[in-house]
């Protein structure tokens, strides 16, 4: 054949865009603004309350880098499922701990970077931790 083509590495954009999903996902305009506002950066650990299919989950685990990791809970097997293949389909599950289960019962984790508000995820004892 001896044609020549270019290989590139997929944006985070463009992964989050097209990964396979059940549920409403956080587009990157938006994805961005979140890592801005919270300072995330690589080497930071952080929760994150509702996986759902995981866009976030692997925007956060870019941002973080080999040396980071991110917690993800999602009281949602399959929601859980769904992220996990997502994110080894795009190579960063070492980087996301995915735990299935009510946020309400508290994390395991301390960590100075959440992600959710616990008022708007409708948790009751919003203080708990």
């Amino acid at each position: 054949m001896g044609a020549e083509f270019l290989v590139l590495i997929p944006s985070t954009s463009s992964i989050t865009r097209t990964i396979k999903r059940k549920s409403q996902i956080i587009f990157p305009n938006n994805l961005r603004l979140i890592l801005l506002r919270l300072s995330i950066q690589p080497g930071h650990e952080v929760i994150e309350a509702g996986t759902d299919s995981g866009a976030l989950t692997f925007t956060l685990a870019r941002a973080i880098g080999p040396d980071g990791k991110a917690y993800s809970y999602d009281m949602h097997a399959d929601m859980q499922n769904l992220a996990r293949e997502n994110l080894e389909l795009v190579g960063m599950n070492k980087r996301v701990d995915l735990k299935t289960r009510d946020i309400a019962d508290g994390f395991d984790e301390s960590v100075s970077n959440f992600l959710g508000c616990t008022k708007s995820l409708g948790v009751p004892n919003s203080g708990k931790q």
